[in-house]
């Protein structure tokens, strides 16, 4: 804080002077300070640790004191998306490291003790956080510093960093058939394929070792209980004991995410 000083003067009739008083004026120090957050993933993957970044910059002209970064984890409309990874904070003041407070809430993360930072200085902090294994969603979170400055009044500001799910590609496949059979009766194998990842698993092929001396005679397709598709034998091709299909003019088979399709084949059993 400091205080300037002025005054005016004039002539007059070429000779006379007139002053006049002496005004002060104040100069208070402009307080203000930012922060950016940034996602080091722009996709994530539930149950794997995503970096941030967290600046926080003296944008006025006097020190900042009392420096305090907060996180959401998450928690913008429902309970907290993520969680802090232990002991992964690291935080610097241009090339000094600095020792900060954790703090954990129901519902956030904060740290302290981040010391006096200078105008026009910064503060990096590098964490991790955990997206919950059960996320599928956009995690939006916000990181909000405040600061006290040489007034002794508050300054604070927020950012928020979004990431969002990776596009996965997982299939399963479950096969099963009756635990008896005829000798030469009909036997049934079921095939169920469930797309558990999150976008559309395309071009689907079946490839099935059978027994030797069963004979296919009949496949259909059901996805995610649309209509049946019901092959042709010109539609699936056996080789010894393998089984593939769809083939030669069957249309593609694309079982979307979270969706499965059900594979029939019917044959008769080996005689014995």
């Amino acid at each position: 804080m400091a205080i300037i000083t002025n005054s005016a003067s004039l002539t007059f009739n070429n000779e006379r002077t007139a002053s006049s008083n002496e005004v002060d004026t104040e100069v208070r120090e402009s307080q203000s300070v930012a922060i950016v957050k940034d996602a080091l993933l722009t996709n994530y993957v539930p149950g794997e640790p995503v970096g941030y970044v967290i600046t926080v910059t003296n944008t006025g002209t006097g020190n900042l004191t009392d420096i305090t970064v907060s996180d959401n984890l998450g928690s913008e409309t429902t309970a907290k998306l993520l969680s802090y990874v232990d002991k992964s904070i690291v935080a610097r003041q241009g090339a000094t490291a600095l020792s900060p407070s954790v703090t954990r809430t129901a519902d956030s993360l904060v740290i302290s003790n981040l010391g006096t930072l200078a105008a026009g200085q910064s503060i990096t902090i590098a964490l991790s956080l955990l997206p919950s294994a059960a996320q599928a969603d956009e995690i939006t979170n916000t990181a909000t510093v405040t600061a006290t400055t040489p007034l002794a009044t508050t300054v604070t500001a927020s950012d928020t960093a979004t990431i969002t799910p990776a596009q996965q590609e997982l299939v399963t496949l479950l096969k099963a058939a009756p635990s008896t059979v005829a000798s030469g009766g009909v036997l049934p194998y079921t095939l169920i394929a469930q797309n558990e990842g999150t976008v559309a698993a395309e071009n689907i092929v079946f490839t099935d070792t059978l027994p030797t001396g069963y004979t296919v005679t009949g496949i259909e397709l059901t996805v995610n209980g649309q209509p049946t598709i019901i092959y042709t034998a010109d539609q699936w091709t056996q080789v010894g004991n393998t089984l593939t299909f769809p083939t030669g003019t069957a249309e593609p088979v694309t079982i979307p995410a979270g969706s499965f399709a059900t594979a029939i084949i019917t044959g008769t059993a080996p005689t014995v």
